[in-house]
């Protein structure tokens, strides 16, 4: 007695995607609300002894400058752009850190007679800081308070900048309060933070009228966020 042979029967094939697809080939970039970047104009004012100060991963400037040259001069002459602080990117992720440590930055200014006085930025340790550091049993100087300490905050400023280019603040143009005064002002709800596209393309800046470009020949303006003290 013979097996009857089983009748094949053929699954239709699985659909395979078109890995050349504007679809496959473009992925969806869903940048998180904390990670979203807005303008904020940054720096230190003018009653403060040292020029920048550092911290939080970001650094509070007097002055910063474009350097830009002139066409119309056939020797290529060139011309600094003073501009009270800068204008920097940030997110809230960053402004919540940056909130978190103005409050524990002190600065202690020691005069001196005829001379320009000593200025150290001093960081205020959190309890469970100076516990960690006696467990590993790491040497540190606590912080004692002195009647030459000032908080951080009277001599920086942070203020919102509205707008996807907003223009670098000229010398003329009047510095913002303090931090220890205003505060920091969050953008508001319907800002249109920065895409990366926003990063990418070309920007518009009025220094640019009159044949001016930045020092390196390229012709596009300057990227607000890359100014350096020169």
């Amino acid at each position: 007695m013979t097996d009857t042979p089983k009748k094949l029967v053929l699954e239709p094939a699985a659909a395979t995607p078109n890995l050349f697809s504007p679809e496959a080939l473009t992925p969806t970039i869903a940048v998180p609300e904390q990670a979203k970047l807005f303008w904020f104009w940054i720096g230190v004012r003018l009653d403060c002894p040292r020029s920048a100060l550092r911290f939080g991963g970001l650094c509070f400037s007097k002055q910063t400058f474009s350097v830009l040259r002139d066409l119309r001069q056939a020797n290529g002459a060139t011309s600094r752009i003073a501009h009270p602080g800068q204008l920097v990117k940030l997110s809230l992720d960053q402004l919540t850190a940056l909130a978190e440590t103005i409050p524990r930055r002190i600065l202690r200014i020691v005069p001196r007679p005829g001379k320009a006085p000593i200025c150290g930025l001093l960081r205020i340790p959190l309890p469970e800081d100076e516990q960690q550091m006696l467990d590993e049993g790491l040497h540190f100087r606590p912080y004692v308070p002195s009647d030459r300490d000032h908080p951080l905050s009277r001599f920086i400023y942070c203020q919102y900048v509205p707008g996807r280019n907003p223009v670098k603040p000229m010398g003329s143009t009047p510095i913002p309060l303090s931090v220890a005064e205003i505060g920091i002002g969050l953008p508001p709800a319907d800002a249109v933070a920065a895409t990366v596209s926003d990063l990418v393309k070309p920007q518009t800046n009025p220094e640019m009228d009159g044949g001016l470009v930045h020092e390196h020949g390229h012709p596009r303006p300057i990227d607000p966020n890359s100014i350096e003290a020169r």
